[in-house]
């Protein structure tokens, strides 16, 4: 039986996500936890709004997680991170919920077009020849 996810816990200057049952052991982290003042919120405009929203959370020991949850959870998420002292920032998306849309955030292009669109990405990543 598939029993995954995990618990988010929001405290001031400190966001600890803790995996359970099957993403333990299938991603082998127990937990991450954020301490940057910064953290992204990234929705999807066309998912389905069961998962459409997701938190990016990056450890100092460079561990990553992406915490999802469902539209109706959004405000009281943004709510209980703003109270606990984060910088909220908020990235709109076509479609993913992943990191990818926190590192478009950072420089690469307009968030409000689809994915698909921004090949600049890639080809800035590739060496140079």
């Amino acid at each position: 039986m598939f029993n995954g996810g995990g618990t988010l816990a929001i405290a001031p200057g400190r966001i600890t996500l803790t995996a359970k049952g099957f993403t333990r052991r299938a991603t082998g982290v127990a937990e991450v936890v954020h301490t940057a003042r910064s953290v992204t919120l990234v929705k999807a405009r066309l998912v389905p709004p069961w998962f459409n929203t997701a938190l990016i959370l990056h450890s100092d020991d460079d561990k990553a997680a992406i915490a999802g949850t469902w539209l109706g959870a959004r405000a009281r998420l943004r709510a209980a991170l703003v109270d606990a002292g984060f910088e909220v920032r908020e990235v709109s998306t076509w479609f993913s919920t992943s990191d990818r849309a926190e590192r478009r955030a950072e420089g690469f292009g307009d968030l409000s077009e689809p994915e698909a669109s921004c090949s600049c990405r890639r080809q800035l990543d590739r060496p140079y020849r």
